[in-house]
């Protein structure tokens, strides 16, 4: 694939989720109506918003800010883990189709945005600073 196409993928991606991310997390901080009475159809207790949301924001933001490439793992594992619950809860609490079919998609367009992310953003670069440390019952290469 293209650097240029890569790019445009990621940020597409990136963009679409931390949009949805940072937008449910302000509307759970501020417990509006509509998501209290979501939550409780769920069959979660009104203070779980409050958890949700607080997350939502930081990881919408630990996707968006440079550096911090550990902190983004958690933040992608997250989200991924946050939507793809959701999309459970709406399907064991047969809720429309529609509310399972949003959460996939904003799980997959966290796989997406995960896998499209420039090199930067990954944990690759940090590797080879930290070496693996060799167990003392197995020689080491250079011993060999």
């Amino acid at each position: 694939m293209r650097t240029k196409t890569k790019s445009v993928g990621y940020w597409m991606a990136t963009g679409l989720v931390v949009s949805a991310m940072f937008s449910g997390g302000i509307a759970e901080l501020a417990q509006r109506p509509e998501t209290i009475e979501g939550m409780k159809q769920l069959g979660y207790p009104v203070y779980f918003l409050m958890i949700l949301g607080f997350w939502k924001l930081l990881g919408s933001l630990a996707l968006v800010v440079p550096g911090f490439p550990r902190v983004k793992e958690w933040a992608y594992a997250g989200i991924f883990f946050n939507m793809t619950g959701a999309a459970v809860s709406h399907l064991v609490c047969q809720d429309a189709a529609w509310h399972v079919v949003v959460t996939l998609a904003l799980a997959a367009l966290t796989v997406a945005s995960w896998a499209l992310r420039p090199a930067s953003r990954t944990l690759g670069r940090y590797r080879h600073a930290y070496p693996e440390p060799q167990r003392a019952d197995r020689p080491s290469a250079a011993a060999a």
